[in-house]
């Protein structure tokens, strides 16, 4: 993953000195962000080609907490049972023992992805909306690379957003 990164680096350096802009758009974790200095902080980024979205701190934790409990162990072939300490995200040991405590882990676990599933698709249109304020007049001009499962929900809001 590295290497791709600074692969992408070192090419989109080489080709902003020319007429291609190149901006890298991505989610800021707020809650160690005051909110009045997060507008000199997108001054500072935007002038080295960065362009931060800010989430709510409810809506960040679980969007990484899907991110981490959910689609992270889907694509590597995990199972879904770990706990991500920073949100309620349920282990297979994390309910007392009774007789129902297959069903009410089995419960548990689907709120807790319903609510992160909600805050991924709001961070994802977040990410799109910043997007979506940068491409030029004429969309079918700009590049979009849109990379990692943190974002697989951001083409389907771009194309929401008239983004094809």
């Amino acid at each position: 993953m590295m290497a791709l990164v600074m692969a992408l680096v070192m090419v989109t350096t080489e080709r902003s000195s020319g007429s291609c802009r190149v901006t890298w758009v991505g989610s800021v974790q707020t809650e160690q962000i005051p909110e009045d200095r997060q507008e000199e902080l997108t001054h500072m980024l935007r002038g080295r080609g960065y362009e931060p979205v800010f989430l709510p701190t409810p809506i960040l934790k679980n969007y990484i907490a899907f991110c981490k409990c959910i689609l992270w162990p889907l694509f590597n072939s995990q199972l879904v049972t770990r706990k991500y300490t920073s949100t309620v995200c349920f282990s297979p040991h994390s309910l007392p023992f009774s007789p129902l405590a297959p069903r009410l882990r089995a419960v548990s676990r689907v709120l807790c992805a319903e609510e992160q599933w909600t805050a991924y698709k709001k961070a994802n249109a977040a990410i799109a909306n910043a997007v979506r304020a940068m491409v030029g007049p004429s969309p079918d001009n700009d590049l979009i690379w849109i990379h990692n499962y943190h974002l697989l929900q951001v083409p389907f809001e771009l194309r929401k957003l008239g983004i094809t």
